[in-house]
């Protein structure tokens, strides 16, 4: 029957694994049907939307999430629905049954048991769709997986809690699915999603009591940490947004973990105060963070900004901050680690003046292949030195190469100065533009160096919110007025100015304002053709006075309220 000894074993062998594989089943199926409360991490929080959302559900109108359009739910519902302008993100949303976890928060918050039973009665309906054998391109990917595995938990223990029969086999069998997808390497990404997964898979190893899943977990994590952050603390997806958000992840499953009288590290922990910290440095001074990347306009009312110049070359962003006579506040963006979530927005800027939004991003609209989409994440949607009709590449090892990166920065009692270059065009162009803060006066310039080998239209580009009036004041000087607030803009070069005009066929000057809403805008532009150039840009809350300014190599010299001003490049 067998040719040799080492058939024999290795047949013996299969045949131990296999029945130590049923065993630990069995023995996880066991313990799964005690789920306590400290195995349970809502991935839901009660908030002011929350009600509203639940109570929709409870008459059979689902949201998937906040700001979509509403989804009528019956017991013949069909969760591979395809919505007729964002169908990846409505999947998403409706796979990772996040409505669920909405209803189970308010069960939380109210003691009402109709969200509780509502929440079973979404959930079997999912579940009847999955073991028919149908699924979605969304139904096993590793962002609604892990949030899944964490609302199923949470469901579970509730219904128990409340002694409501559940077939508990029925969704052992599911988690365990969960737990053999959570497990697989060729599922993980290192980045948010990944975070989503291993917190999915401790959860799991606590419910399941098993130690190779908790441990699977725990350490991917950690070192995902580590990947995820620079050494000054920024999450490196080059969307602030997704710096509040993972941070609250980790945030989360610190705490999730410290019930189990575990922890993620002393190091770990330490380097999240850092990253917590960061967020106050990038807060606007309406306590919004900027809309950089794929990044809405997220309120952070509880917060207090932190007045100070900041510059992080891993995460390919700086800051400028003051708060003297007014507060002003500059972001500029050059570089990155990852590509994740990044935007074509190198040498761009916003700038805000007593927390008023005079310059910034196309921000975040969706993750669809819509049009708009696909122009906010161009150069023409940001604030930024660009070429016309001519994209550079974001290639994905720019962390070693940079190509496009933070070159130099200065910080001194009279002045701060910040310098970027994009040498990512494939002609061999390269795009610098140094920013120069005058502290005393409250005024940005704006120097930007172009060379290329071929003619090109270089365009200094500003993208304006959708409320800035602008008043063009003589050629090369315009006004910017919002809510009572100004910015003089001053170009000192002999270049093209046009104003563009919103519109949405063709797009143009378009800003995003939440999922898959937008605002027409207007953009300033000065532009300038050839293979070089060389532009000087004042943008300042006050009359700009400027008699005289000189711009060499080696410095900026300017004639300024009869005062000359000599800054070192």
């Amino acid at each position: 029957m067998f040719s040799n000894n080492k058939e024999i074993l290795n047949r013996i062998d299969t045949l131990e694994n296999k029945i130590l594989a049923e065993l630990t089943h069995q023995k996880n199926r066991q313990h799964f049907r005690s789920i306590k409360k400290e195995d349970v991490l809502p991935l839901a929080k009660y908030n002011k939307t929350t009600l509203k959302y639940a109570k929709l559900a409870l008459e059979n109108t689902i949201v998937p999430f906040p700001g979509f359009d509403s989804i009528q739910f019956d017991d013949q519902f069909d969760w591979s629905y395809i919505h007729h302008k964002n169908h990846v993100s409505y999947q998403l949303y409706l796979q990772s049954l996040r409505i669920v976890g909405q209803l189970l928060a308010a069960y939380d918050q109210f003691d009402e048991k109709k969200y509780l039973l509502k929440a079973q009665e979404i959930t079997e309906s999912w579940m009847s769709f999955v073991e028919s054998g149908k699924s979605t391109d969304m139904t096993w990917y590793d962002h609604p997986v892990g949030n899944r595995t964490q609302i199923l938990i949470h469901l579970l223990y509730s219904l128990n809690k409340e002694n409501i029969q559940v077939n508990s086999d029925r969704y052992f069998d599911l988690l365990y699915k969960h737990a053999e997808y959570l497990m697989d390497d060729s599922n993980y990404r290192k980045n948010n999603h990944g975070i989503m997964v291993d917190r999915g898979l401790m959860m799991l190893g606590f419910v399941m009591n098993d130690e190779l899943l908790f441990n699977k977990g725990f350490y991917r994590v950690v070192d995902t940490f580590w990947q995820s952050f620079s050494y000054k603390g920024g999450h490196l997806e080059n969307s602030p947004e997704y710096h509040n958000m993972v941070l609250r992840m980790y945030v989360g499953i610190e705490e999730y973990l410290k019930m189990h009288d575990k922890s993620l590290g002393e190091d770990v922990v330490k380097h999240m105060e850092t990253a917590d910290n960061y967020l106050n440095v990038l807060l606007k001074p309406n306590r919004r963070l900027p809309a950089i990347g794929d990044s809405g306009h997220t309120s952070l009312p509880d917060r207090t900004p932190i007045y100070k110049n900041f510059v992080d070359e891993e995460a390919g962003i700086a800051v400028i901050k003051q708060n003297l006579n007014k507060k002003i506040y500059m972001s500029f963006v050059c570089g990155y680690s990852t590509i994740t979530h990044k935007h074509s927005d190198d040498l761009s800027i916003t700038l805000s003046i007593n927390g008023v939004d005079f310059i910034e991003d196309g921000a975040k609209f969706d993750y669809s292949k819509s049009p708009i989409r696909r122009y906010i994440v161009t150069p023409r949607a940001h604030s930024s030195l660009q070429l016309e009709n001519k994209f550079y590449q974001k290639e994905k090892d720019n962390k070693y190469t940079q190509k496009i990166w933070i070159e130099k920065y200065f910080d001194h009692n009279a002045y701060f100065i910040v310098k970027g270059r994009n040498k990512g065009f494939n002609d061999g162009t390269t795009l610098y533009r140094t920013i120069i803060f005058l502290k005393e006066h409250e005024m940005f310039f704006i120097i930007n160096e172009g060379h290329s080998e071929q003619q090109h239209s270089f365009i200094e580009n500003y993208n304006l919110h959708h409320e800035v009036m602008i008043e063009t004041i003589d050629s090369g000087q315009f006004v910017l007025s919002r809510s009572d607030e100004k910015v003089y803009v001053t170009s000192y070069n002999n270049v093209t100015s046009e104003i563009i005009e919103g519109r949405k066929d063709p797009i143009q000057a378009i800003n995003a304002t939440g999922p898959s809403k937008y605002h027409l805008t207007q953009h300033l532009q000065f532009k300038e053709k050839g293979t070089d150039t060389s532009t000087v840009t004042i943008l300042s809350p006050n009359e700009i006075k400027i008699k005289d300014l000189e711009l060499t190599n080696d410095y900026l010299n300017i004639n300024l309220d009869d005062k000359t001003i000599l800054i070192p490049r």
